[in-house]
């Protein structure tokens, strides 16, 4: 099954040094900013863990049997956005599968999606994917209601969806062990109906998120299909971020000292204020896949207190890591919104 890497300091294990603490999703630290590629991992799943406040989520023995990237782009890039009011941005696997959303302060909505198989469906009562701000123990309930038409055939789709964030703790993922991410269950009960055919869907999808990355870090997803009343049909798909040998896990390292990027959001110049720097001797800022954006070392005056600054002009809008290095590794992160 591979080697098991869990990259997690001691004390965070041993329960009395440092406590988990439920995330807090908005929509200024959970929504993908458009032109954001997340390379994830594919499998299957058995057991999606437990509900409650500082649970442990093994998913470490995770088998990868291939891998997709999940782009995220402008309504702009499609004609298609012109038919669906209120669109935000799209999300894509890179194939024929689009999801239409719309993101404000008070949550995620499903506007529309299209796919091969049924063509574009608009949602005349659109779902809540998920309510913000969203913390442990935050709930909703939506209807969902649409009329579309897939090979001539006219079809009316109605359901519900429900969501809770039911859970939060280690999360620990075969390349890497994140604390503090928070569990979200979204319950999808949707019913098309033609003339010549009833497909029922119920989905279940289990979405774990961390505030330092607007994309879930591990998706799980059973969906059961049933047609015209026939035996239901069950399949498993899950998705993670940080495979062996793709994406890197440094940018959500644990502080050993604690520091601030200021302004933030920020469109030219920022500033760091650094608490105990002496192990400080660089910064380097990742964008939200990971990827290395900007290196620069770091001075110091002659009382060895850093000065520190950096121009993030030139860098595309959306959110950022920064993290402090030096000799040690990486010493502490922060998140930086650039606009």
């Amino acid at each position: 099954m591979g080697s098991h890497k869990l990259i997690v300091p001691v004390s965070l294990l041993l329960g009395g040094v440092l406590s988990a603490q439920s995330p807090t999703l908005t929509d200024m630290n959970n929504v993908p900013a458009a032109g954001m590629d997340y390379p994830v991992n594919l499998g299957t799943f058995g057991y999606p863990g437990g509900a409650g406040a500082d649970q442990t989520y093994g998913f470490w023995m995770l088998q990868s049997t291939g891998n997709r990237d999940i782009m995220y782009l402008a309504p702009s890039v499609t004609p298609t956005s012109n038919m669906v009011a209120g669109v935000t941005h799209l999300s894509t696997d890179g194939g024929t599968d689009t999801l239409f959303w719309r993101a404000n302060a008070s949550g995620l909505d499903l506007l529309a999606e299209k796919n091969a198989l049924l063509g574009l469906v608009v949602y005349s009562d659109p779902g809540i994917e998920r309510q913000y701000p969203c913390t442990f123990n935050t709930t909703w309930s939506d209807a969902v209601a649409a009329s579309y038409t897939t090979s001539g055939i006219p079809v009316v789709r109605s359901g519900s969806i429900t969501g809770v964030a039911d859970g939060y703790g280690l999360l620990e993922l075969p390349a890497a062990g994140v604390p503090n991410v928070l569990r979200i269950k979204v319950r999808k009960v949707i019913s098309d109906v033609s003339a010549i055919v009833t497909v029922d869907r119920i989905s279940e999808t289990y979405y774990f998120f961390t505030e330092l990355v607007p994309h879930p870090l591990l998706k799980l997803q059973i969906d059961t299909t049933i047609i015209n009343n026939g035996g239901p049909t069950v399949t498993k798909e899950s998705q993670w971020m940080f495979g062996e040998g793709t994406i890197g896990f440094d940018d959500l390292s644990f502080d050993d000292i604690r520091f601030t990027a200021y302004p933030n959001p920020a469109t030219d110049l920022v500033h760091l204020s650094v608490d105990d720097a002496n192990e400080v001797r660089f910064v380097e800022v990742l964008d939200a896949t990971g990827r290395l954006a900007l290196r620069q070392d770091l001075m110091r005056n002659q009382s060895d207190a850093i000065m520190g600054a950096f121009s993030v002009i030139g860098l595309a809008p959306g959110v950022y890591h920064v993290r402090l290095s030096g000799t040690a590794g990486v010493l502490g992160t922060q998140r930086l919104v650039v606009n």
